[in-house]
């Protein structure tokens, strides 16, 4: 699906039935997809960061906070979405 619609940014739950976010994300690095993703957990730490950050994922969101901690997430998200997107349009040129 993601060959035929490229999204601004895809939302993967860490822990789900199959397999994890992370492995699912790397999957999608490996075939060479450059969509924006980002780990949606419940669990704050440093490991997540970590994982989040080896898998190629652009950070992580946490769930079950308030509705203005999670724009203020989304915000820092696409910000740092808009960021990477002038240093490729900087390098290209």
């Amino acid at each position: 699906m993601l060959e035929r619609h490229t999204p601004d940014l895809v939302l993967v739950d860490y822990n789900m039935p199959a397999l994890r976010g992370d492995q699912l994300i790397e999957i999608n690095r490996r075939t060479g997809l450059t969509v924006p993703m980002v780990l949606y957990t419940n669990a704050a730490s440093s490991e997540v960061a970590a994982v989040a950050s080896k898998c190629g994922a652009i950070g992580y969101i946490l769930k079950g906070v308030p509705w203005e901690a999670l724009l203020e997430q989304l915000e820092r998200v696409f910000s740092r979405i808009s960021q990477d997107n002038r240093m490729t349009l900087r390098a290209s040129t």
